[in-house]
């Protein structure tokens, strides 16, 4: 499915009670707080971040051997953040069809069958229940022809998020593309989620999220991983919080392939950084 059709879905593939547990204590339906609206709501739980359990997740082995294996080579992490989508406020639409090369990445996404990056949503919730899913177009030649360039906020198209909305943006200014992606709504994929569920994606298939019902709220933990020397353009600044000493400490306490993940390395005694710097056994640097 991965290889050929640009997507797949694992049942059940991690224990995410610690994780759901959280997010009903930071995003309860009580809420009103007008930054719960988009994705990564306020930035409470983007990685790294003061709740444990989603640090925890955010470096968990066995997401980052899956990453790993699909890329077939050394990954890191460049995105974690998981989210509440509430279904009475904010922006719960009927999202339009779209990829997400663009916005994470530099230039144009590699051939099908060098893939560079891998994306992946853990649901948190029970998508028969709270809706929110997120819709799918299989890999097929004739659905995948510049599609990076097939959507609203591209070249002269005005960008717009919901469906109704960008889909008369596209018959307007790009009637081919309109024609196109017309198709990839009628081959969508609605899956149904639940709790532990991972959906896997490149992030040049076609998807989209699906509006959330009323008085429901859908949580959802998103990743990106990329092959060690992918042209990354976004990046969630993690960096910038090494500074503080929780941090540090948690890194500390990861394995070799953890911290290589998130870009960072334990320096060996007497290695010279940079300039003839020595710096102390057990201090981290960023892998340039």
């Amino acid at each position: 499915m991965w290889t050929d059709k640009g997507y797949m879905i694992i049942r059940n593939f991690l224990n995410v009670a610690p994780q759901i547990h959280a997010m009903s204590n930071i995003y309860p339906p009580s809420r009103k707080d007008e930054k719960i609206h988009d994705f990564g709501n306020d930035g409470k739980t983007t990685f790294p971040c003061n709740y444990e359990v989603f640090n925890k997740i955010s470096v968990s082995e066995k997401l980052i051997d899956l990453a790993s294996y699909l890329l077939r080579g050394r990954v890191r992490l460049r995105q974690s953040v998981a989210w509440a989508k509430y279904g009475d406020r904010g922006e719960n639409e009927d999202q339009r069809m779209h990829v997400d090369y663009g916005n994470n990445m530099w230039g144009r996404p590699p051939p099908w069958h060098k893939p560079n990056t891998v994306a992946m949503i853990l649901y948190y919730s029970d998508t028969s229940k709270t809706g929110g899913s997120t819709s799918v177009v299989p890999y097929r030649p004739d659905l995948y022809k510049n599609s990076q360039a097939m959507m609203p906020g591209q070249g002269n198209i005005p960008f717009a998020n919901n469906r109704e909305d960008a889909e008369e943006l596209m018959r307007l200014y790009d009637p081919e593309g309109w024609e196109l992606r017309k198709k990839c709504y009628e081959s969508e994929i609605k899956p149904v989620f639940r709790p532990g569920d991972l959906l896997v994606y490149r992030l040049d298939l076609w998807h989209r999220g699906t509006p959330v019902r009323k008085n429901k709220i859908r949580y959802v933990h998103n990743f990106l991983w990329a092959l060690e020397d992918a042209p990354i353009s976004n990046w969630n600044s993690f960096t910038r919080k090494l500074y503080y000493g929780w941090l540090e400490k948690f890194i500390r306490n990861l394995s070799e392939k953890q911290q290589f993940t998130l870009g960072i390395k334990k320096k060996r005694p007497g290695e010279i950084h940079s300039k003839n710097v020595v710096l102390p056994e057990g201090a981290f640097v960023l892998i340039e």
